[in-house]
């Protein structure tokens, strides 16, 4: 069971001001970005609902949704995620420099951004660019850092998130952005996703984060225990998956109920 789903149920209603953000609302962020909108113009802020329409129309829903890609119509048909704006998509592939890059910027409220890096998906220059992470700086890294640099209005306060590579692009990024841009992170998010290699980069720099950063994994993890960041709180969570899919983020279990932003968990709101 996805309890993802559950969770929309539960919090459809409510805005971002009405209740505030939970973890569970970075794990279905990290998801809403593997949305596939090749044909979406971003030039101002779209509300989620309306660019979701758009892609209904034109090509479909589309993504590494692993068969559960109807998150995205209930999120965009919900108040709580239909409602807020989309400011800002990147989506790149390029084969010639094994790279595959994609992210979305989120408005959850009027001072409150979340910005999330898709990860992994089935293309094969993503899949090289994940084994490049052992030796060399990658292009999405680099594209990752720009894009969070581009994010920065002197307005928002932002929340940086992703899943698996993802995950390593928020680390990446939230790490090695420029010190006058720290005050504007509020907290990043590591669902899953490996650290950084202390052969590629100095690992000294994760210090900027650690103590406006959580780690989630599942109990059996992979990508989470590779060049793990040990300096960065980690919550176990329980998945409705077993073994090595236990990777999916649809899968992670609430595990108690209403607590609220940067807690382990959520339940039903009354």
């Amino acid at each position: 069971m996805d309890n993802t789903l559950d969770y929309l149920k539960w919090y459809k209603d409510f805005s971002f001001e009405e209740k505030e953000l939970t973890e569970f609302d970075n794990f279905i962020l990290c998801r809403l970005v593997y949305l596939l909108m090749p044909d979406v113009v971003i030039n101002e802020p779209r509300s989620f609902r309306d660019v979701v329409d758009e892609v209904r129309k034109t090509t479909g829903i589309h993504g590494t949704f692993y068969g559960r890609d109807c998150v995205v119509d209930m999120a965009a048909d919900s108040k709580r995620f239909g409602d807020i704006y989309l400011s800002c998509h990147a989506d790149i592939l390029d084969e010639s420099l094994s790279a595959q890059f994609a992210a979305m910027t989120f408005d959850l409220t009027e001072d409150l951004r979340f910005v999330a890096y898709r990860g992994t998906d089935d293309t094969m220059a993503g899949w090289k660019e994940d084994f490049m992470i052992s030796f060399t700086q990658t292009e999405a890294q680099k594209k990752a850092l720009a894009y969070l640099r581009d994010s920065m209005d002197g307005k928002h306060q932002i929340i940086v998130a992703g899943h698996s590579k993802g995950a390593n692009l928020a680390l990446y990024a939230s790490t090695h952005i420029e010190d006058e841009y720290q005050p504007w992170i509020k907290y990043v998010y590591m669902n899953d996703g490996p650290g950084l290699c202390p052969e590629v980069c100095d690992k000294a720099c994760v210090q900027k984060i650690a103590d406006k950063s959580l780690r989630f994994i599942p109990e059996y993890s992979i990508f989470g225990k590779l060049f793990e960041e040990k300096d960065i709180p980690v919550k176990i969570l329980k998945s409705t998956e077993e073994g090595v899919m236990q990777w999916k983020a649809g899968g992670f279990r609430n595990q108690s109920s209403r607590q609220r932003v940067y807690q382990s968990g959520v339940g039903p709101v009354d």
